[in-house]
């Protein structure tokens, strides 16, 4: 009988320890199911940032040229606001970027990185 009780124990000893073992093993899982999902999200956010970046790059490209950019702008401006829509669905800041790529001498203006800048952010 003490041997069997001795078996008993033993054997709930070993259970618990697999019990405890393969929770240990589901965490770590967990953990680095959150560490890969972390990491693509900062991989998508550095590639919005270098999309918002290369937005600006073209609207400020025109404004090197002073008069053929200008023109330029009446076409770019369009599809730098449809572009910053798609990247950030705000209505707001993609008028903006269509008044700003429009207005002359307002090409300076890095709307799509500051958009960017807001989205990550405290703001």
């Amino acid at each position: 009988a003490e041997m069997r009780k001795r078996e008993e124990a033993a054997a709930a000893e070993r259970a618990e320890a697999e019990r405890v073992t393969a929770k240990k093993a589901a965490a770590e899982r967990a953990a680095t199911e959150e560490a890969a999902l972390q990491a693509e999200m900062e991989r998508e956010k550095l590639k919005k940032l270098f999309f918002s970046i290369t937005i600006d790059l073209i609207g400020m490209a025109t404004y090197a040229l002073p008069v053929v950019g200008e023109v330029g702008d009446v076409g770019w401006a369009p599809i730098s606001a449809f572009l910053i829509y798609k990247l950030y669905n705000n209505s707001f800041i993609s008028a903006l970027a269509f008044a700003e790529e429009l207005l002359p001498g307002l090409d300076f203006i890095p709307t799509a990185t500051i958009a960017w800048f807001l989205e990550n952010s405290q703001f």
